[in-house]
């Protein structure tokens, strides 16, 4: 039979147990090559990314045909676009754009480096996250006050 001070040591090393799993879950150290692969965006495009040498990039394998609230967003954003004249204007031409540049592990599931952005024709700091092996958390820094996080999801095969 186990002592009631027994039964309180155990139930005080599991609880420590369970506590530094839940700490240690969100400092998983993830391999550097672990955002290599197709992911999708959120507004449906697809990006490879692959390495070269140390760093990494991506680039606009596939694009999912723009919403109409999409199209007007652009629209607002780049009033010289003609894109009511040119149905597939923010299509086609986008394959083949690199719009992840010189990206390179910090560690602990953490990448850095530039991110293009197509529509704005700028490039930005990036901070990509692997929450998890199949989403990344995409952080895009404009202005020290002006931060974009967006959600990509790993393409299954």
């Amino acid at each position: 039979m186990i002592s009631k001070s027994n039964l309180s040591v155990v139930t005080l090393w599991l609880c420590l147990f369970v506590a530094a799993d839940i700490v240690c879950a969100d400092s998983i150290d993830f391999d550097s090559d672990a955002i290599i692969g197709r992911w999708t965006t959120e507004r449906g495009s697809i990006v490879q990314v692959e390495k070269s040498g140390e760093q990494f990039f991506g680039v606009i394998i596939s694009v999912a045909k723009p919403t109409v609230e999409q199209r007007e967003e652009v629209d607002r954003e780049n009033p010289e676009n003609i894109a009511k004249e040119q149905p597939d204007f923010d299509t086609q031409d986008k394959i083949g754009v690199q719009v992840l540049y010189g990206i390179e592990f910090q560690g602990k599931g953490v990448w850095k480096g530039t991110f293009y952005n197509d529509r704005r024709h700028k490039n930005f700091n990036a901070k990509l996250t692997l929450e998890d092996k199949d989403n990344l958390r995409v952080r895009i820094t404009a202005l020290v006050e002006k931060k974009q996080t967006v959600a990509w999801t790993r393409l299954k095969d």
